[in-house]
């Protein structure tokens, strides 16, 4: 497995102030990619909600041992979080839950939350690269339009964390290449 604790803690560390309720939202989620005998998609396996740098340190060896038992990986969204904000998303989550009567929702509304709306006001992407042979292409790209934060290793290539920019100067043919532009900068902490 690969271990990305120290290269996210430290981009965190550089980047990031923790202030009341903030926190970053980790994933250990089991996926069909991995685990072929699996009969949806994904399963969630836990969820961290880590509000100080020494989270890290302290929930490391248990979300190791967890994502090797499980053959998971361990996802991290580098948008801060904020407890507040996410309160008043999870009661509009519940609200349209209740009306359009899927109540079965209800019950994952926060991590709903969590996973979708980030305090952050300067909002970070991820491309996804799976072949490395392209990398240096999809790199040169990204540096004419936007600005690379961090490179972190994935299963069969890396994500490359960058500033959101115009969509329209995205011009990367992504048929047929292993590589994709996504606009939530979600990222392996193990894999």
């Amino acid at each position: 497995m690969t271990d990305n604790f120290d290269i996210i803690k430290a981009f965190i560390k550089g980047r990031t102030t923790f202030e009341k309720n903030d926190f970053f939202f980790i994933q250990i989620i089991k996926r069909k990619k991995d685990n072929p005998e699996m009969n949806k998609h994904e399963q969630n396996i836990d969820n961290f909600y880590l509000k100080s740098l020494a989270e890290f340190d302290k929930y490391k060896d248990r979300i190791i041992e967890s994502c090797e038992l499980n053959n998971a990986r361990c996802l991290i969204r580098l948008g801060k979080r904020n407890m507040e904000q996410l309160a008043a998303k999870t009661i509009e989550i519940i609200a349209d839950a209740q009306y359009k009567r899927q109540y079965h929702l209800v019950t994952s509304a926060f991590t709903t939350a969590c996973g979708k709306f980030s305090a952050d006001s300067k909002k970070l992407w991820m491309v996804d690269v799976d072949d490395m042979s392209i990398f240096d292409e999809v790199k040169a790209l990204l540096e004419r339009i936007t600005t690379i934060h961090l490179i972190v290793p994935s299963k069969s290539g890396c994500h490359i964390i960058i500033t959101g920019f115009k969509p329209d100067l995205w011009i990367y043919d992504e048929k047929g290449k292993r590589v994709e532009l996504k606009r939530e900068a979600t990222t392996n902490l193990v894999c």
